[in-house]
């Protein structure tokens, strides 16, 4: 177990708020491969606008404090998409169709 990860993450102050996972006892061997391919999953799903209030960190036992933070993939490659913002009472909703790449 990573102590200074684990350490890290009980320091931090979720304010009533947030979600961690941790898996023990795969049954799967979890290699660099399938690591690296979580990882760039988590980027392809992390929007690229949410830069506060929302983390989302990856930890191993050899992961480092700096190496942890997962970043946007800044993925401009979509088919649809779903703006909303609530303000108030009122929520405001846009969806974006990107069907086709004629380029």
């Amino acid at each position: 177990m990573n102590a200074e990860m684990a350490s890290y993450v009980k320091s931090f102050n979720y304010g009533g708020t947030g979600t961690v996972f941790c898996l023990e006892g795969l049954h799967d061997t979890w290699d660099d491969k399938t690591m690296a391919r979580l990882r760039n999953h988590l980027e392809n799903l992390l929007p690229p606008d949410v830069t506060e209030g929302f983390k989302i960190l990856f930890l191993h036992d050899t992961t480092s404090r700096d190496g942890a933070e997962i970043i946007s993939a800044n993925v401009d490659s979509f088919d649809y998409k779903i703006d909303f913002q609530i303000k108030g009472d009122d929520l405001d909703i846009q969806i974006l169709r990107n069907e086709f790449d004629f380029w």
